[in-house]
């Protein structure tokens, strides 16, 4: 129940996220992009916050966290933990510009949406279709 003094302003958007989400709102999607603050613990000193729920009508969801410009170390760090913690239905956006090649995330490749400038919706929602299921809370 606290409550801060400061003006809420809005959490920050990169660009990359504000055209996503302008671009999935254009699109006639089945997918819905919801976001999110879920926060998913991964091991005893680590989490992961899921940035956004891409809901299906059917009660399917992923979550899509976006990884954006992490140094390299970090990034790898983030993958093995998708690997060990999962959950399956969480997949990454990784700019492409991080250097991730195709040997750091082989056995997760559909948990892994590499984007070079722009995250495309209709890809990702074709990554959701792969990933989803029915999320209970």
């Amino acid at each position: 129940d606290l409550r801060s003094h400061y003006p809420d302003t809005g959490a920050y958007l990169t660009e990359e996220e504000e055209h996503l989400r302008q671009r999935w709102g254009q699109l006639k999607l089945d997918w819905e992009l919801v976001p999110s603050s879920r926060v998913l613990r991964q091991g005893s000193r680590d989490v992961c916050v899921v940035d956004y729920r891409l809901v299906h009508p059917d009660g399917r969801e992923a979550w899509l966290e976006l990884l954006g410009f992490w140094h390299r170390d970090s990034l790898l760090r983030r993958l093995e933990h998708l690997r060990t913690y999962g959950p399956s239905h969480l997949m990454v956006a990784v700019s492409t510009r991080m250097r991730v090649s195709e040997e750091d995330y082989a056995d997760i490749p559909e948990q892994v949406y590499l984007y070079k400038d722009v995250m495309h919706p209709k890809r990702l929602a074709e990554r959701a279709e792969q990933i989803a299921t029915k999320v209970q809370d």
